[in-house]
């Protein structure tokens, strides 16, 4: 009885201290126009501010999307949860390449401030490997 009383206290004492941290906690209106102007329709699934910048993640085109937002208001990089399909063949021939008794277990492409991209391919056995879009390894 004591542990189950235990338990609820703790629970009852973790959801006021979640309630107190995200009170009044609002995503600044500059990054929802920002995001506004290249992503259409999106509704923000959640956010966070580390340092100066700002972690935004949403759903877009049915996929799972991150961006950075940096602190003089711009995009940093955005980043894209992709399924093998999408990536270009030149990539999976890379990585089958050197990598044959690796299995994927996450695909995501990078796209930086400039426009470059890369795909960062997770595998099961943890590696992340990072290629550009002509198959060769980033380093």
């Amino acid at each position: 009885m004591k542990n189950l009383i235990l338990i609820f206290i703790f629970s009852i004492s973790f959801n006021i201290a979640n309630a107190q941290t995200n009170e009044g906690d609002k995503i600044p209106s500059w990054i929802e126009t920002i995001l506004n102007k290249q992503f259409q329709n999106i509704s923000i699934d959640d956010w966070q501010k580390i340092d100066t910048e700002y972690f935004v993640q949403f759903k877009y085109e049915k996929h799972e999307t991150e961006v950075c937002l940096g602190p003089n208001n711009n995009i940093v990089y955005i980043q894209t949860i992709l399924n093998k399909k999408e990536i270009p063949s030149v990539v999976i021939d890379a990585f089958n390449k050197g990598n044959s008794s690796e299995v994927i277990r996450k695909i995501k492409l990078n796209k930086d401030y400039k426009g470059d991209k890369t795909y960062v391919i997770n595998t099961l056995s943890g590696k992340n490997l990072i290629f550009d879009i002509t198959g060769k390894i980033v380093e």
